[in-house]
């Protein structure tokens, strides 16, 4: 029941922040990533170096740029350990798919790791098999959009 523009957006979109923290305060930013370890993730060090974190800021942003309701949420939430949120909702699907790939070591930080809500570790328990299928497919795709943006 998911608009899959609205998923695929919400993939794209949902670390954007990273990027103005880069360009607002690269010294804090760097600061926040060298202090990184997997005890918390990385929008505990954001906050602690510049005051905010990525999730914030692309929430913000989203709000600026007009966008649905439940992208903002899903931007906004997808590092929150939250006890409501859906499997099928945007939220839900961000956070496992950043799970999943960051267990095949594909993350915004060297070594990152992303928590899931409870609700959704369950769901992910549940359906193993079926994600076991979709990661198959992630090394190729991921080099295939490698390649893609590293053309040109």
């Amino acid at each position: 029941g998911i608009n899959g523009d609205d998923a695929y957006l919400c993939g794209i979109l949902h670390d954007f922040g990273i990027i103005v923290e880069e360009q607002t305060d690269k010294h804090k930013f760097l600061a926040a990533c060298e202090s990184y370890d997997i005890t918390h993730s990385i929008d505990h060090y954001e906050r602690e170096q510049l005051g905010t974190d990525h999730c914030e800021i692309g929430f913000i942003l989203t709000q600026d740029w007009d966008m649905p309701s439940a992208i903002q949420e899903a931007i906004r939430y997808h590092h929150k350990d939250l006890d409501d949120v859906e499997p099928e909702s945007l939220t839900g699907i961000l956070q496992i798919s950043e799970y999943l790939t960051a267990q095949l070591g594909y993350s915004a930080i060297t070594g990152g790791v992303a928590g899931l809500s409870p609700v959704l570790e369950e769901h992910v328990k549940e359906n193993m098999e079926e994600y076991k299928v979709l990661l198959e497919d992630l090394p190729e795709e991921m080099e295939k959009a490698k390649n893609l943006y590293s053309a040109g």
